[in-house]
């Protein structure tokens, strides 16, 4: 039998905690039954906690009451070593334990509790994981993301698509990346498509560079065989679609409100759309949604307005005609050849259309067209807004001091489109305004505001959005329904689904239930098999048939597993399980149950502002933080120069660099000024301006840590000019294994 230093008494920590590290997998398991003896009579944490790491896998089961008695130890390593055995062997041993917890400030505690629910209330584990991921602590959404990966990924994947949508931070974005793609899944990248969209800059590219990783993860797992090289064309084709379906919907939240100049804006846009076969097959088949009947008169009467164009007269004031008049004579060769006078001399309405027929890869010849005439006349309202919104298309930045002026001006097609040119060329100057436009009751500036936000702070954008549904004023519910088109539905769909689970307005049902046809995702079901059973009478029956409608298309595109019977089954076993969850008290353990209590704070939302207050907040709030900037730049500044200085005289604890030498490095990049360029910052070596060589996969991101093989070829001053040899990637830590 192998001795023990434990069975000995006056032995040191250090010859324990020795002999412990030495164990080998064999001696590990012979000891394993005298173990929970030696624990007992353990007085020092550390080794209690290498006590119970060495030999958790093998711990006796019927001694297990010595492991749980260390969850109320005051030494941390002690209670994570405790609490992550007893997740393993046993955690219905955790009953008692797990309210306290699911609410402790460490984190490793509050993942590994989860891990422990996961394994006795999937459900409720999953409540927590939401919880943790819609913080506003960035600690407590981190172990959200780690708890992540204890559940199936089919239970957290809805959460972790969220997430990605909102976030922003660099290193959270590479956590859930870990997760997506260590769980290859075809719906993944039709959900991150959608994001692209939504979003702007690094955000954007990063979404496309994860897409590539995930459809190279698809392909690697083999899951869909040969059906693969179809799969990717098929997602071009979706995303097409997807784009023409949100244009659709977008037009017809605009058609159902009461406003005129609103309804007038939305007929003129899906008139200069009909036209073009995609758009119009698209709003032929929007009328087999539950529209209401006024919103389906006016799109059949566009519908059928368009089709007679070429053989009738249309009368004055059509959509159709006031989107197309005189257009003819403009568009072509006219258009083509025009010079600086020509432009000037046209008419106001040939004017906006030439400006509107503008691309990016004409910007060179337009530009000084347009610049020149608004330097020389006073344009009309309908040609200034139609200015600012071409030079946004062609990413012409010279009307910034224009469009700040006008920003605040009364006309609010001109004012609106000002917010969108400086919210995509200069954002820093539009977003003070950002609170003004949320507190406008005409829709055009609030959906411009609601969709600058969500570009650059999607968590606010949503939150606005919550406000606004939470209003008791019938015209902010219908405003926050039209907005809601310009966020990632599967972000808002919660927020939809208890709004229409609550409003009595049958006309607003019908409008949200077109979100459902309009984003055909498999967790659209569900969703929808729940609205069944709380809407009245005829709206009922409309859920029913979105539902199926739903389906239908999910199951035209391959994306949806069960057939019809086994679906409904389903539906209707989550149902029941959640009628019954609502029909007892709630677990001690239940996020519902720690909020009551005070344990854990209510989730964004659950305290509502007014629009008002959160709109004027959100621009205080920027002003504030910028105002703090300004205080601080002097003292920034002189600490900068300082550091610069010390850096060149003492540069302690540099080491050379050797021009020519290949380098190990190890270090933090702080910006890409370039796809082929990166900045990095090392304690060692200091600061390397690196090349990255051509075919390289790596997408530097600010704030993430570098590890590689580089080639300094000069040196200037502090900083080095090398190029990248090889680079070790990252990885994202998983669960700790203490196996022997």
């Amino acid at each position: 039998m192998t001795s023990s230093p434990f069975d000995q008494a006056g032995t040191t920590v250090e010859i324990r905690k020795q002999w412990l590290s030495g164990l080998t997998p064999d001696q590990v398991r012979e000891l394993a039954p005298r173990v929970p003896g030696w624990l007992e009579a353990e007085t020092v944490s550390e080794v209690a906690a290498d006590l119970i790491s060495r030999f958790g896998r093998v711990w006796p089961r019927d001694h297990l009451q010595a492991v749980s008695a260390r969850l109320l130890s005051p030494s941390l390593a002690v209670r994570v070593a405790a609490l992550e055995i007893l997740c393993q062997l046993a955690p219905q041993a955790l009953l008692e334990h797990l309210p306290r917890f699911l609410v402790a400030t460490e984190p490793r505690l509050r993942t590994l509790a989860i891990r422990g629910l996961a394994a006795i209330d999937e459900a409720e584990a999953r409540a927590h994981i939401d919880y943790l991921l819609n913080s506003e602590d960035p600690a407590e959404r981190k172990a959200g993301i780690q708890a992540a990966f204890f559940l199936p990924f089919e239970q957290v994947k809805p959460l972790a698509l969220r997430f990605a949508s909102v976030v922003t931070d660099p290193t959270e974005l590479e956590a859930i990346a870990t997760l997506l793609t260590g769980n290859p899944d075809p719906e993944v990248p039709l959900r991150l498509y959608e994001m692209v969209a939504q979003s702007r800059g690094a955000k954007a590219a990063w979404l496309k560079g994860l897409i590539q990783e995930v459809c190279q993860a698809i392909q690697g797992s083999d899951i869909l065989g040969s059906r693969f090289p179809e799969y990717r064309r098929r997602l071009q084709h979706w995303l097409k679609e997807k784009e023409t379906a949100r244009f659709v919907q977008a037009a017809l939240q605009g058609l159902s409100g009461d406003i005129p100049e609103v309804v007038r804006d939305a007929e003129a846009a899906i008139a200069r759309q009909l036209p073009r076969p995609p758009f119009r097959q698209a709003f032929q088949e929007a009328l087999q949604w539950p529209l209401g009947p006024e919103v389906r008169a006016r799109l059949e009467r566009l519908l059928e307005e368009a089709t007679t164009e070429a053989s009738q007269p249309l009368s004055p004031g059509s959509p159709v005609r006031e989107a197309t008049r005189e257009s003819a004579p403009v568009v072509g060769p006219i258009r083509e050849s025009l010079t600086p006078e020509a432009f000037a001399a046209l008419a106001p309405d040939q004017r906006v259309e030439v400006m509107a027929g503008w691309e990016p890869t004409e910007a060179a010849r337009v530009i000084p067209l347009l610049e020149g005439w608004l330097g020389a006349v006073r344009p009309t309202s309908g040609e200034l807004a139609t200015a600012l919104l071409t030079a946004r298309r062609l990413g012409f930045a010279g009307l910034r001091d224009r469009a700040i002026i006008v920003l605040q001006g009364k006309d609010p097609g001109v004012a609106t489109a000002a917010l969108e040119y400086l919210g995509d060329l200069d954002p820093e100057a539009a977003f003070p305004h950002l609170g003004s436009f949320l507190q406008s009751p005409n829709l055009r500036m609030k959906s411009a505001a609601i969709r600058i936000m969500n570009r650059f702070d999607p968590a606010q954008a949503l939150s606005n959005l919550r406000v606004m549904l939470a209003s008791k004023d019938l015209q902010d519910q219908r405003m926050a329904l039209a907005c809601m088109a310009h966020l990632d539905f599967s972000v808002v769909r919660p927020l939809l689904v208890d709004f229409l689970g609550r409003v009595p307005e049958a006309t607003l049902v019908m409008t949200g239930l077109c979100f459902f046809v309009a984003n055909p995702e498999p967790d659209n079901l569900y969703d929808l098999y729940f609205l069944e059973h709380l809407l009245p009478g005829p709206l009922k029956s409309e859920a029913f048939s979105v539902r199926r409608k739903v389906e239908a298309v999910l199951r035209e595109t391959d994306r949806l597993p069960f057939d019809r019977a086994t679906l409904d089954q389903h539906l209707e076993s989550r149902w029941q399980e959640a009628h019954r969850r609502r029909s007892v008290p709630p677990p001690a353990y239940s996020v519902r149950s720690l909020k009551a209590a005070g344990l854990l704070a209510p989730s964004p939302g659950e305290a509502s502002l007014s629009p008002a207050v959160a709109g004027t907040l959100a621009a205080v709030g920027w002003l504030i933080r910028h105002s703090l900037q300004l205080v601080f730049v002097f003292l920034l500044v002189l600490a900068a120069i300082s550091y610069s200085w010390l850096q060149t005289v003492l540069r302690p604890g540099r080491q050379e660099v050797v021009i020519g030498s290949p380098l190990d490095l190890e270090g933090r990049v702080t910006r890409s000024p370039a796809p082929d360029q990166v900045e990095i910052r090392s304690d060692r070596f200091g600061v390397f301006e690196v090349r990255i060589p051509p075919g390289s996969s790596w997408r530097p991101k600010p704030g993430e840590t570098f590890r590689g093989t580089v080639l300094p070829l000069r040196v200037v001053y502090d900083r080095t000019a090398a190029e990248l040899q090889r680079r070790t990637p990252a990885t994202f830590p998983g669960p700790i294994d203490h196996s022997p």
